[in-house]
Order: C-alpha cells, then structure tokens, then sequence
C-alpha cells in the first residue's frame, strides 16, 4: 500500500484521519504546527505526541 503525502491533506482532512484511528482531532493541529510552525519533518522528533502515533504515522504517512 502506497503511503499518504501529509501535505496533500487539510486540516479537516487529518483531523478525520485521527478520528477514524480513535485518537483525538486535536492531533491533526499538533501535526500541523510541528510540520507549518516549527518546520519539522520526522514524524519521530514530534515530541508532543505519543510514541504509538509516530509510528503509525511514520508507516502510513510521508511528509
């Protein structure tokens, strides 16, 4: 299976990814602000979310 392109996503977009994976819609905005705010791009160095999602991104998603 391909992996999603994180910036090919709105806001909306994401926060419905997480909330098809029972996580908060919040994690969407915390996405964002690392990606457009502070310009990290490793889902890993993403300090403020939990170490299961970073995973999950990291193997779903690239940035």
């Amino acid at each position: 299976m391909a992996k999603s392109h994180l910036l090919d996503f709105t806001l909306s977009e994401l926060e419905e990814y997480f909330h098809q994976r029972h996580q908060p819609r919040y994690r969407a905005q915390q996405v964002f602000d690392w990606v457009f705010h502070q310009t990290i791009f490793d889902f890993q160095l993403m300090s403020n979310l939990p170490q299961k999602i970073r995973r999950q991104l990291t193997q779903e998603m690239t940035i």
